[in-house]
C-alpha cells in the first residue's frame, strides 16, 4: 500500500533514499546530505505515480494567478505613464532637485531601489503622501 511505502521512507538512510529517488525520477539524485530534502520529494513522486498528479489545467490556473512581482511593478510603471527603464521623473521640493529613475524592478532614488513612488515622496516629505500627486504624474485614462 502506498501510505506504507510513504511511512516507510523516515526510517531510509541516504544511500537507500538516493537509490530510490533514481528509481522513481529516472535520474541521479541531488547531491544534498540531508534526508529531510529527499523524504517529502520522494512521497510526493510516489503519491503522483499512484493516484496522478495534479491536472493540466489547474497547473494552468496556478501560473495565471501567479504573477511575477517584476511584471507587477511593470504594469504599474506603464500605468504612470513610464515603458522604459532609464526613465527619470524629476521634483524640486525646498529648493532641492529630486530625481528618481524607473528600473526594471521598482524606482530607484538616491542609488537606492524602492517598490513605490510613495514611498520615495514619504522620504523626501517626512509626511505620508501619494507618490503620483507629490510628483505630479497623472495616470493613463481607463
Amino acid at each position: 500500500m502506498i501510505e506504507d511505502q510513504v511511512n516507510a521512507l523516515k526510517n531510509m538512510n541516504l544511500v537507500e533514499l538516493k537509490q530510490l529517488w533514481l528509481d522513481y525520477f529516472k535520474e541521479p539524485a541531488p547531491a544534498y546530505n540531508a534526508i529531510k530534502y529527499y523524504v517529502p520529494r520522494l512521497a510526493y513522486r510516489m503519491q503522483e505515480l499512484e493516484y496522478g498528479g495534479v491536472p493540466a489545467s489547474l497547473k494552468a490556473e496556478i501560473l495565471k494567478a501567479k504573477k511575477p512581482k517584476k511584471e507587477k511593478l511593470a504594469e504599474r510603471a506603464k500605468k504612470l505613464g513610464f515603458s522604459i527603464p532609464g526613465t527619470s521623473i524629476v521634483r524640486i521640493y525646498h529648493k532641492q532637485e529630486h530625481v528618481v529613475y524607473l528600473r526594471t524592478r521598482g524606482f530607484e532614488y538616491n542609488g537606492k531601489l524602492y517598490r513605490t513612488l510613495s514611498t520615495i515622496a514619504r522620504e523626501i516629505t517626512g509626511h505620508r503622501i501619494s507618490g503620483r500627486y507629490f510628483f505630479g504624474i497623472k495616470g493613463k485614462k481607463k
